[in-house]
């Protein structure tokens, strides 16, 4: 059996929107989930996540294959660890109605902060859209 990651997506990847397509073949763990952190709109009309104690990100939780994980990783512009990166991939804690697991999550870094146009305060980016 290869090995699978959970992944948290609070944006472009959720269902219904434009980039879902890219996980039609990874199993939804959680359609419901949240995070602790800070949603952001940006000026190229996605949304980016704040590393943040406080506040909570909602999204859905996905269990990925490695390839499945890659091909995310180079939609998200991750490269590797301290390197140049439009996003930062993290482990982070994903909370649901029926428990709470470590999970990757696509963060905010130097690159996106410049693009970060205005907090979204319901931390929900399906809410923010609509």
């Amino acid at each position: 059996m290869s090995a699978t990651y959970l992944v948290f997506v609070y944006g472009t990847l959720r269902k219904d929107e434009s980039n879902n397509k890219v996980l039609a073949d990874a199993r939804l763990v959680a359609e419901e989930a949240w995070t602790s952190g800070r949603l952001y709109s940006t000026t190229s009309y996605y949304p980016v996540l704040e590393k943040y104690e406080s506040g909570e990100v909602y999204g859905e939780l996905y269990e990925v294959t490695k390839d499945k994980l890659e091909e995310l990783d180079e939609l998200e512009g991750y490269i590797g660890e301290e390197k140049d990166n439009l996003y930062d991939r993290i482990q982070q804690i994903i909370f649901t109605d029926k428990a709470s697991w470590p999970a990757y999550v696509y963060v905010m870094t130097n690159k996106t902060l410049e693009m970060r146009a205005s907090l979204i305060k319901s931390g929900d980016w399906k809410k923010h859209i609509q």
